[in-house]
């Protein structure tokens, strides 16, 4: 088979709280790239000069692993200002997959993604926001318990335990203290979520401005509490078990919410939007994860080959289809397009 004449450059980084890709998920993406392209490489970002060298190589496409990186190194990583990946590289004209930096920092901040729900009238369940070292008292938290208490901007599970879910103010303020000094975060508080968990991976068609959407059911093991949530630890020891969204009525409600919050943030090329059942029966909308893990049995992957039949090899080759495809960046060669449009002919649009 001949390749595409393309060089792609997977970034990373190793820098805690910055990873999005590790460094065996890079490696087996960049395996699958090289049987498709005639350049791959991989390249670690911890810091501005780094960066520079990556794009002093020029690549046609950068595959995003990170979002930003601390423009301050000696401050944490809530307090120091931020250089968006995206940002430098819409500067140097070079081509990116995912989204532009504005939905990047809109996703991550998990009051902020919820309120752009809101504002597009979107489901979700009413929260309060605590920043850090600020004073707080039972009366200024004016939501019905039971709570769930999570960093504002944290991923994969980080500070979400069984203390995470407070039935009273006390053990609320207990909870919210271990965040403010164990990971030097604000916190957001939101009114419990009690019913099924779900996730719906979302990826735009190429050439259109159709989406597909694939949902699946997250279900935790039973703790000794009694209740079963994504904590930290479920994530780590990957226990929760998944499976397809049977019914179609539920499915158009979880697709519609999705697409809906995808792109109330502005969202492009792909994603990830999670979300529970309320009281009402109804989804609501949890957070959005803009540049989510993509090993071959993570949660993007598993919505893939769930719904739709394809394989971690072809969801991969569209997110780079979608990268070049971005009408600011370099054109996608005839050859390419073939590629792409096949992959696409072979797994119509999922609603």
């Amino acid at each position: 088979m001949t390749k595409i004449n393309k060089h792609i450059e997977i970034i990373r980084s190793t820098t805690n709280g910055l990873i999005s890709l590790g460094a065996k998920d890079s490696a087996a993406i960049q395996n699958i790239l090289m049987q498709h392209y005639t350049t791959v490489g991989i390249t670690v970002v911890n810091n501005i000069s780094d960066l520079e060298a990556a794009v002093l190589k020029q690549p046609d496409l950068m595959f995003l692993g990170t979002k930003f990186m601390p423009a301050d190194p000696s401050k944490s990583i809530l307090r120091a200002g931020k250089i968006w990946v995206a940002d430098y590289l819409d500067d140097a004209s070079i081509a990116y997959t995912g989204s532009g930096s504005k939905a990047q920092e809109l996703a991550r901040d998990k009051q902020s993604a919820k309120h752009q729900a809101i504002k597009a009238g979107l489901n979700t369940s009413f929260y309060h926001v605590i920043e850090k070292n600020q004073q707080f008292s039972e009366s200024t938290i004016n939501l019905t318990y039971p709570v769930f208490i999570k960093p504002t901007s944290r991923g994969g599970g980080l500070g979400i335990d069984e203390a995470s879910l407070a039935y009273n103010y006390a053990d609320l303020r207990t909870k919210v203290m271990s965040i403010f000094n164990e990971l030097d975060s604000d916190v957001l508080i939101e009114e419990y979520l009690p019913g099924r968990e779900f996730s719906v991976a979302v990826m735009k068609i190429a050439g259109t401005n159709e989406l597909s959407l694939m949902p699946i059911e997250i279900v935790s093991p039973i703790s000794a509490q009694g209740t079963g949530f994504l904590t930290e630890m479920v994530k780590k020891s990957d226990t929760e078990t998944t499976s397809i969204v049977l019914g179609s009525k539920l499915r158009q409600s979880l697709n519609d919410l999705a697409a809906g919050v995808f792109t109330a943030l502005g969202s492009n090329g792909y994603g990830r939007i999670d979300m529970k059942i309320d009281v009402r029966g109804e989804p609501s909308f949890i957070e959005a994860n803009l540049l989510p893990g993509l090993s071959d049995h993570g949660y993007m992957a598993r919505c893939f080959h769930m719904n739709a039949g394809v394989t971690y090899k072809d969801m991969l080759l569209r997110i780079v289809s979608l990268g070049l495809e971005k009408p600011k960046n370099r054109q996608v060669d005839d050859e390419s397009i073939a590629i792409i449009s096949s992959l696409f002919d072979a797994n119509p649009v999922i609603k």
